[in-house]
């Protein structure tokens, strides 16, 4: 019976051992459960084990029985959603149900779905640079190393009036719209700032 081999070349006992370790065994157990290990010593059986799972033909083995498990599981799960869709769906349109059941019905068909986004409201009060800190680590997370380095604290009220500084401190200035211009400089700052920072 020794000479019997599987698609793979691997013996049933060999077989055994890789079913074994897709199913999660430690090394050992798959060999202890595979072969007859009862007169070995753990250190002998510890090589043994380590030496077979090292083979490129048992981990193959390993690795096939491991992904044509999770298939299955994936499998079951788009099955078992759907099943549950279709329940729901019976339900929210079954017109002899009371209303409450077709609602959370429909509720709960909604949130199988996606349809429904939870959104989080932060209504602490914190200080700007607290802030801005906050939105400076979230926005460099989200940037590109191709993108604009623009700090949010430096679009600050603050640090983009603080430009207004260095004029002459007469208060008259030429352009009728400068407001304009202070939201064009603002913008600036995230349009045409150096690449790379």
């Amino acid at each position: 019976m020794t000479g019997i081999r599987d698609k793979y070349g691997l013996t049933l006992k060999q077989r055994k051992f890789a079913e074994n370790l897709a199913d999660g065994m430690t090394q050992s157990d798959a060999y202890k459960f595979a072969y007859d290990a009862t007169d070995m010593q753990g250190d002998t059986i510890r090589n043994k084990a380590s030496q077979l799972a090292q083979r490129g033909d048992i981990r193959a083995v390993v690795d096939a029985l491991i992904g044509e498990r999770m298939r299955l599981l994936e499998t079951r799960g788009v099955s078992d959603r759907s099943k549950v869709v279709g329940l729901l769906r019976q339900f929210a349109e079954d017109t002899a149900r009371p209303d409450h059941v077709r609602l959370r019905a429909v509720e709960l068909w909604g949130k199988t779905c996606n349809a429904f986004v939870e959104v989080i409201e932060d209504r602490r009060d914190r200080p700007a640079a607290a802030v801005a800190v906050e939105l400076e680590r979230r926005l460099s997370a989200l940037l590109s190393a191709a993108a604009p380095h623009v700090t949010v604290i430096d679009m600050l009220p603050e640090r983009v009036n603080g430009a207004d500084d260095d004029d002459d401190g007469s208060g008259d200035s030429d352009d009728a719209g400068s407001g304009d211009e202070e939201a064009r400089d603002a913008h600036g700052l995230i349009a045409h700032a150096p690449v790379g920072g």
